[in-house]
């Protein structure tokens, strides 16, 4: 709540005091990380994941997935060039995974992920088709990043019809999902209105709106007077 609301340096020792509690967790040291990177102290994400590697197996997280994550969020914040060197780190940590390890579906997603972020979109298309094929009736995520390269490769005839493929299909409890991908599409393709107003859908189809303050592909929307009205925190 601290980090959304922009309170980067309540949310740095919240942070710090969930380490204290829980030294062996990767995913609290990783809130450590991301207020530094919101606050401008990259020069202290280096230690912190160089202590990542040391601690004990967590489910959800690995080398590849923090490096990631911690990539997400200096683009996210506008360290460029930081950013494309941890996705580098991450597309290799991924890539040299043992075979089976490598081969699983969480790992290939966060292999295209960090592919995808880094601008390599035809290989991550690639790994997204696969993925796609093998979960047609469920794999949102699939669909929609296959979506939003078409637009981002300016292939709106594709994008247009990934989009009204994600409205159609018969999914399983959706909550929102398939329309938030429609919404970044939108975006993407630079039809801001049509963007928000497939936002506001999402949300009230259950996507959390607690998700939408930090998803890059949105950030074209920042100066838009209604999305930052849909934005603005209530209550």
């Amino acid at each position: 709540a601290y980090f959304m609301s922009g309170r980067y340096k309540d949310a740095l020792n919240v942070a710090r005091e969930a380490r204290k509690r829980n030294p062996e967790l990767a995913s609290a040291l990783w809130l450590e990380i991301r207020a530094l990177i919101a606050l401008g102290r990259t020069d202290k994400i280096g230690p912190l994941l160089e202590e990542s590697r040391k601690l004990p197996p967590e489910t959800g997280w690995n080398e590849g997935i923090l490096m990631s994550d911690t990539g997400y969020y200096l683009l996210f914040h506008g360290h460029r060039e930081e950013a494309s060197g941890m996705y580098d780190g991450a597309i290799k940590y991924f890539r040299d995974l043992p075979e089976k390890e490598a081969g699983t579906r969480a790992n290939r997603f966060w292999l295209a992920d960090s592919l995808y972020e880094k601008g390599r979109w035809q290989e991550a298309k690639t790994i997204y088709e696969a993925l796609r094929k093998e979960d047609p009736d469920n794999d949102i995520k699939s669909l929609g990043r296959l979506g939003m390269i078409a637009a981002k490769l300016g292939d709106k005839e594709e994008a247009e019809r990934i989009s009204a493929l994600l409205e159609s299909q018969p999914w399983s409890y959706p909550r929102g999902y398939h329309t938030s991908y429609r919404a970044r599409i939108a975006a993407v393709s630079g039809e801001k209105e049509e963007a928000v107003r497939l936002l506001r859908e999402a949300v009230s189809q259950g996507y959390p709106f607690s998700t939408l303050y930090d998803i890059i592909d949105l950030q074209s929307l920042k100066d838009n007077p209604p999305y930052m009205e849909f934005m603005k925190p209530k209550g």
